[in-house]
């Protein structure tokens, strides 16, 4: 399973990074550029298992902005 998060990289042409974490504040992975432009994709894997049952929050950042939302796992 993936979650792509699709972005306007506006006329500065910026590339946006991001990150998901748990409900503790820990780090659970990188976002990676997905294959088309504009896009950051998570794999649903946490230290390259897939990740448990629950709920995480995203952060992506990108020309001194930052979204944040949150994602449900359920297995």
């Amino acid at each position: 399973d993936f979650v792509i998060f699709t972005y306007d990289p506006g006329p500065k042409n910026i590339a946006a990074a991001g990150r998901i974490f748990d409900q503790r504040g820990a780090v659970v992975a990188e976002m990676l550029p997905g294959t088309v432009p504009n896009t950051l994709t998570w794999d649903g894997r946490m230290n390259g298992r897939p990740a448990t049952s629950g709920v995480y929050v995203y952060r992506i950042t990108g020309d001194g902005k930052t979204f944040t939302g949150t994602i449900v796992v359920a297995r």
